[in-house]
């Protein structure tokens, strides 16, 4: 009696053992996602103006997952079953049925779109046309348009395909409508995602404000070529190119005697060597001030990439300026301090 006891206390502990390791194996799988996001979305920030959501599109996992910056990182608040195009890989001309890979951003939305689809018949759903082809697809001289994220109809499976775009169940169109705002949340479309430790996304952060910062400085230096060694030979924006943006800067170098030039905490995304940097801008000069919405793309690795073109909208929105003031800067305090800072012949 006494050794089947034995044997059957040994039993006891060995379970308890194996539940013990199965429960902590899970805690730290949990707990190892919980430290991932998404490579892509680099720094979204708080807002008000730029929205601290983004959503990602993983197509190898069949997912579209929406993400948010939280004090301590970023994190997952929702994730959707989806379907793209019959064919597989990146689109690059008109009617091949794949869907774009890149950052994207919403145009809006129609409430009753009508998707005269072979395989879905005529049926009236939400839809949210996304900006394809953005700047890098027309610089890589990629085709096509009517790239959307829209619902199936109803009672139709999500594994169809579709002609290029993101689809998901009609419940899930409406559910992630809340978290799209038109021209303002971005979507990442990958092949597959590459999940990194949040503490990589830090330093990639750090790194681009660094760099903003330096290009910063050369601006307000009056240092043209300083400031043109961050641009692209490939550079084109406003109806010029490389040279003749550095000549155009050159004048105003010459023209104005002082400039002064601050921003808002820039909002970093990236697509494999493709990087979107957003942020408020203000401009002040002895002869001229503007203040706007500047969006930089840059192209190439992180420790070397180049300006390729910039935009730069004229708004006085009271979020835009609520943006600009505020003081919750965890990354950018160092990018606020350029603002006291002149520059004199």
């Amino acid at each position: 009696m006494l050794l089947t006891k034995t044997s059957e206390n040994s039993e006891d502990m060995y379970v308890i053992k194996i539940v013990f390791l199965i429960v902590f194996a899970a805690f730290a799988v949990a707990q190892s996602e919980q430290d991932l996001a998404p490579e892509s979305i680099v720094h979204l920030g708080k807002g008000p103006y730029y929205t601290n959501r983004a959503i990602v599109v993983d197509k190898a996992s069949r997912a579209v997952t929406v993400w948010e910056q939280a004090e301590s990182g970023f994190k997952k608040i929702k994730s959707y079953e989806a379907d793209f195009g019959k064919s597989s890989g990146d689109k690059t001309s008109l009617g091949d049925h794949k869907t774009p890979e890149g950052i994207y951003y919403f145009l809006g939305q129609i409430e009753k779109a009508r998707l005269d689809f072979r395989e879905y018949g005529f049926h009236e759903v939400k839809a949210y046309p996304m900006n394809y082809p953005n700047l890098f697809d027309q610089r890589d001289g990629k085709t096509g348009s009517g790239i959307w994220l829209h619902a199936v109809p109803e009672n139709t499976p999500l594994n169809r395909g579709s002609r290029g775009c993101v689809t998901l169940t009609k419940q899930d169109t409406d559910d992630i409508g809340q978290f799209i705002e038109s021209r303002n949340t971005p979507i990442i479309v990958h092949d597959k995602v590459n999940y990194v430790p949040m503490n990589a996304n830090f330093g990639n952060r750090d790194k681009v404000v660094l760099w903003l910062k330096k290009w910063l400085e050369s601006w307000q230096n009056k240092n043209v070529e300083q400031y043109m060694s961050f641009y692209s030979p490939q550079f084109e924006s406003r109806g010029m190119n490389f040279k003749q943006w550095e000549t155009y800067k050159k004048g105003l170098t010459e023209n104005y005697a002082q400039i002064k030039v601050s921003v808002s905490e820039p909002r970093v995304i990236k697509f494999k060597d493709e990087w979107i940097v957003e942020f408020i801008q203000k401009y002040e000069s002895d002869k001229y001030t503007d203040f706007g919405k500047k969006t930089l793309y840059l192209k190439g690795d992180i420790d070397n990439f180049k300006i390729i073109a910039e935009d730069f909208d004229v708004t006085r929105s009271r979020t835009a300026i609520a943006q600009f003031d505020s003081s919750n800067f965890n990354c950018c305090d160092d990018i606020r301090s350029l603002s006291t800072t002149t520059s004199k012949n």
